[in-house]
């Protein structure tokens, strides 16, 4: 808005934003809630107030490929009765779909920690993607939760050349995160690891501020400048 009051007129205007405010739109739904209900947000986990289950499983230990040996988890969100007797099915028991425990999201609910106990001991002897692929395949929303390892083998991201290797100036050939859309038409790609501390000062300070070398040698003795 700003620059289009400058395109109109030819004048410029002050912005004034508090950080403070604009982390507050991050509370919208929860001051809504408020105002509308008279309701206090309340810690609730992995729990959600109009699903369940609804809630990140401990799942088998899965060996991988930089790490060894590690525990997995498998995020899973039951959003309808229709999702929920999918998940039975597929944990071999249907008749818990119509358990009047669990029969309605409110029972579910009410009932969430016996609940998440029978689908974490289901879980608990599958690894995470296995669940993952095995939920998703049925209709019901699943996803493995990811490490670093995890990421790093990720097929999608290895199918897109995601990370990308560049030679740093101190730590040799490291992988850096790539770009995150891709231009049909000039898809790019990265030029340039981390710079290092100070490295571009000459190019700035000359450059762009116009210094001359005694003035910046002078912000160097004053420590105002880092050099590398």
């Amino acid at each position: 808005a700003a620059l289009d009051y400058k395109r109109r007129t030819g004048k410029g205007q002050h912005l004034d934003l508090a950080q403070y405010e604009a982390a507050i739109q991050y509370l919208t739904p929860a001051i809504a809630d408020y105002v509308a209900n008279g309701r206090i947000s309340r810690h609730t986990g992995n729990a959600d107030d109009s699903y369940a289950p609804h809630g990140v499983y401990r799942c088998k230990d899965e060996s991988r490929s930089m790490t060894g040996l590690d525990e997995s988890w498998c995020a899973i969100a039951v959003t309808s009765d229709e999702e929920w007797e999918a998940l039975c099915k597929v944990m071999g028991s249907p008749e818990l779909a119509h358990d009047e425990r669990f029969s309605t999201i409110d029972s579910r609910q009410a009932n969430s920690e016996t609940l998440d106990e029978i689908i974490g001991h289901w879980t608990s002897g599958y690894e995470a993607h296995e669940v993952m692929r095995v939920l998703q395949g049925t209709g019901v929303p699943a996803g493995a939760v990811q490490n670093q390892s995890d990421l790093w083998d990720d097929p999608q991201l290895k199918h897109r050349d995601f990370f990308q290797w560049l030679d740093h100036t101190e730590c040799g050939p490291m992988p850096y995160d790539g770009l995150q859309f891709l231009l049909s038409k000039t898809p790019g790609k990265l030029r340039m690891p981390h710079a290092l501390v100070g490295e571009h000062n000459e190019l700035i300070l000359k450059k762009w501020l116009k210094l001359s070398d005694d003035e910046i040698t002078e912000l160097i003795v004053a420590e105002a400048l880092e050099v590398s």
